[in-house]
């Protein structure tokens, strides 16, 4: 995916989230995968994760229905969280603040083929 195209919020489960999205292709098919690795504004981590709807945090997942949507939640509207699908994903993410306030993020796949 583009830098271009922006993290923008998306509600799920009532939870508003900024996930880390990256555009998985596995074969023929395309999934936009979401990453949740904060917690919500006004929650805390151990408050998001007490709650099936907020967590769990730092998992890859998908959308059943709008696997390959770029554009999901733009519009503000809910997601169900029971339309997350959970997907097994060997990649190391880390992030780092700039002096700008802005997050720098690397995927680091050094054993995404063991």
């Amino acid at each position: 995916m583009s830098k271009a195209g922006g993290n923008f919020p998306i509600k799920i489960g009532g939870f508003t989230h900024t996930p880390l999205r990256v555009q998985y292709v596995r074969g023929t098919e395309t999934f936009v995968l979401y990453n949740i690795w904060t917690a919500p504004t006004g929650s805390t981590t151990a408050k998001c994760k007490l709650n099936a709807k907020c967590a769990p945090m730092s998992k890859w997942f998908w959308i059943e229905g709008h696997s390959d949507s770029t554009t999901l939640g733009k519009d503000g509207k809910d997601i169900d969280a029971s339309l997350r699908k959970f997907i097994a994903l060997n990649v190391q993410i880390n992030h780092t603040k700039g002096s700008n306030g802005k997050y720098v993020w690397r995927l680091d796949c050094n054993n995404c083929c063991s």
